[in-house]
């Protein structure tokens, strides 16, 4: 059931950004994290195609999110998937970067947007010297490979100012908001 699943949530999201540039709310980019056995499958790509062009969604605006782990199950046909992906534009990230078993080799193989660093890593980056080096490295190698680098799970202002210092370009975390509706995100954000 799970690429079942995984394309429902691609249609509802393809949906909903519709919906948003319908309301004038046309460059709000929305990611959606894909199973390994989704991402391995021949009906991925198509079905993302299909999408983009039955809704005449710019493919900028979707982001497709894989964890780590999921590498390792064929990286060439990931690598494979992923280069087809980009081909249609759609952005690429690696979620809960640093929990896997990451190699240097493969993420320069990778076409790939997007870093996004694990919460675990996070949490006491500002107070724990070991964290807060494993921050600096992968936004700094992140930086270095013109990828952006997503903050996972920041909570508190001591994190946000540890990881805006070293670079890291965007943040995401109950600091700034709870996960919301799409009805809750409209009237707090693009209705005032």
């Amino acid at each position: 059931l799970i690429i079942n699943i995984g394309e429902y949530a691609l249609t509802q999201t393809v949906k909903q950004l519709i919906q948003w540039q319908k309301r004038g709310y046309a460059n709000v980019p929305v990611s959606v994290n894909i199973s390994g056995r989704h991402l391995v499958s021949e009906r991925l790509v198509p079905y993302i195609q299909n999408l983009l062009v039955e809704y005449s969604l710019d493919a900028n605006l979707l982001e497709i999110e894989i964890t780590e782990g999921v590498l390792l199950t064929d990286i060439d046909r990931c690598i494979d998937v992923l280069s087809q992906l980009k081909v249609l534009k759609v952005k690429i990230s690696i979620d809960d970067f640093g929990t896997g078993y990451s190699s240097l080799n493969y993420l320069k193989r990778l076409p790939i947007d997007v870093l996004k660093i694990d919460k675990s890593f996070i949490d006491d980056c500002a107070t724990l010297v070991e964290d807060g080096e494993i921050c600096a490295t992968i936004i700094n190698l992140a930086n270095n490979l013109r990828l952006v680098t997503v903050a996972e799970g920041v909570e508190n202002q001591s994190q946000l100012d540890f990881l805006t210092n070293h670079g890291c370009q965007v943040f995401q975390g109950y600091f700034f908001s709870k996960p919301q509706s799409a009805s809750a995100i409209e009237s707090q954000y693009f209705d005032k």
